[in-house]
């Protein structure tokens, strides 16, 4: 299967899941009333399926509702003291076959405290708990592109259900990911601009990987991309962490790229790309803002304008240079080799 297949399929794999979502799906009716009887939502998983339930925590923060995304492999080892009567888990799994994910649904004594999501409703994980949710993407065999932003989706649209909004915020949702998948086309045209980032980006030996909020989330997934379908070492930091610690190891092979579609990390991103550049380092942004490049400040200018949102389509940009690079290279971009799909 050719990765970059299953990248340019990420806007239609997303129309199917709202399709579905959008239109009385039963497990997403059912989880926002099985919501109202907790007042605690932990969602785990491994890898980019742990790293969509900070979009969901980013979306029930916004009503002060208690909840945390935490590594299953790690929850697994204290959920007995971690877990009590009024808290609901939410286990992600995009190929419902991930060992920890599995390993901790087997530890959770009361079922009724578990909801599962997973792309694949054939697999060990789609028969724990409670409610099973799928995720629509359709087969995926290399490195997590559609599952991932599907999972995005599916995370705004349980996170509404478990704030007991779901009814009133549906529609909205609905149309902001009709929109997103209209940004996705937007970017998978835009091959010349494609291109010149992977012109800038080639020679770098490893790539420290930026974004806040729920671009952290892109940051975190894009560093996976980066050293599972790239084959390059990677790193991820917020806008804040990136100032404690990295910044005094910029040189001129230091490269950074960052995600900036959330208003509120603007000054300290500004103070980023200041910081690489004087220090002689190179930097790729990934902005909706109207920034100058520059000799080592590559700028990608995008339409995107929904921080809550933004993870969906800004990651596409990174994808296709992850793919580009490699193809060049001779890397076989996203093809798994070490560990199971």
């Amino acid at each position: 299967m050719n990765y970059l297949s299953e990248i340019l399929e990420q806007g239609e794999a997303l129309l199917q899941l709202t399709h579905n979502y959008g239109n009385h799906y039963d497990p997403l009716e059912k989880l926002e009333e099985l919501g109202k009887k907790y007042n605690y939502f932990i969602f785990t998983g491994m890898g980019s399926s742990l790293f969509s339930g900070y979009i969901a925590c980013d979306y029930l923060c916004k009503y002060n509702i208690r909840c945390q995304a935490v590594e299953s492999n790690e929850l697994g080892k204290k959920v007995k003291t971690s877990l009590d009567d009024k808290t609901l888990i939410i286990a992600i799994s995009q190929s419902g076959e991930s060992p920890e994910v599995i390993d901790l649904c087997k530890r959770i004594e009361h079922q009724e405290q578990l909801v599962v999501v997973t792309n694949n409703v054939e697999s060990e994980l789609y028969h724990f708990g409670i409610l099973q949710l799928e995720l629509f993407a359709g087969e995926e065999k290399a490195t997590a592109s559609k599952t991932y932003t599907n999972t995005i989706a599916a995370m705004i649209y349980i996170a509404s259900a478990l704030s007991g909004k779901l009814q009133d915020m549906k529609g909205n949702i609905s149309r902001n990911l009709i929109q997103c998948a209209g940004e996705m086309e937007k970017l998978f045209e835009d091959k010349e601009k494609i291109t010149q980032m992977s012109d800038f980006m080639e020679a770098c030996p490893y790539i420290c990987i930026v974004g806040s909020g729920a671009s952290y989330c892109s940051a975190s997934h894009g560093q996976l991309v980066i050293e599972e379908a790239g084959k390059m070492f990677s790193t991820r930091y917020t806008t804040g962490q990136f100032i404690h610690g990295p910044i005094e190891l910029i040189r001129d092979d230091f490269t950074v790229f960052i995600f900036d579609h959330d208003s509120r990390f603007s000054v300290e991103v500004d103070r980023i790309i200041n910081n690489v550049d004087e220090y002689g380092g190179r930097v790729c942004l990934i902005t909706n803002r109207d920034i100058a490049g520059r000799e080592r400040v590559f700028v990608y200018k995008t339409d995107i304008h929904m921080p809550l949102y933004a993870p969906l389509a800004e990651i596409i940009p990174l994808e296709l240079m992850i793919y580009e690079i490699g193809i060049r290279k001779g890397s076989h971009p996203g093809i798994i080799h070490r560990v199971k799909k």
